[in-house]
């Protein structure tokens, strides 16, 4: 009798590992503020929690013969072209620019200075809008990042839910591994925080 396969789409991992993780922090933290405890108890508590759900989703998962179907990263492909010759790559010399104008006194000084102000105003607002939308592009490359970086670690766990199916052991078993290979590592890194 064949083994039916049980298919879990990347996208809804992605929001319950993110509401798990933020849910997760805040009621730690929110606990934290009438026991007063530090960011580093505080960190450890919400690193167990984590693990311990975790280490039950990765047994649970292997258990049953759950796969991953990824959904969601084509959404996020880049295409990279050849890149633009700028106007200073054939030049060996820096281009002069221009100085500021000297506005001077009088009734023509105080115009031409409200223009340049005005002027500076509406360029530093462009500023702010072309840095808003380079962090936004950021944020979501970051996303995509974390994204491709679990699916791709939760499609090599649960290659084996094939042979872990059904056998509650190995399912523990190979839970416990990776569940210690993928968040031992942070333990480490906050202890060693704590102590240097």
């Amino acid at each position: 009798m064949r083994k039916r396969r049980i298919f879990l789409n990347g996208q809804t991992i992605l929001i319950a590992a993110s509401l798990s993780i933020l849910s997760t922090v805040v009621i730690v933290y929110l606990t934290g503020l009438n026991s007063h405890r530090t960011i580093i108890e505080n960190s450890f508590i919400s690193l167990s929690i984590l693990a311990l759900v975790f280490l039950l989703f990765l047994s649970i998962g292997l258990y049953i013969g759950l796969h991953i179907n990824d959904n969601l990263s084509h959404k996020f492909k880049i295409m990279w072209g050849k890149p633009k010759t700028t106007i200073l790559s054939n030049s060996s010399t820096i281009p002069e620019t221009p100085g500021l104008p000297d506005v001077g006194d009088g009734i023509e000084g105080i115009l031409l200075s409200i223009v340049l102000w005005v002027v500076m105003t509406v360029l530093f607002i462009l500023f702010l809008i072309l840095l808003e939308l380079f962090l936004w592009a950021g944020l979501l490359g970051f996303v995509a990042l974390i994204y491709w970086v679990i699916i791709r670690a939760l499609k090599l766990i649960f290659a084996k839910s094939s042979e872990c199916q059904g056998d509650l052991f190995k399912s523990v078993t190979y839970g416990a591994g990776y569940t210690v290979l993928y968040i031992g590592w942070v333990y480490g890194v906050i202890y060693l925080s704590m102590i240097l």
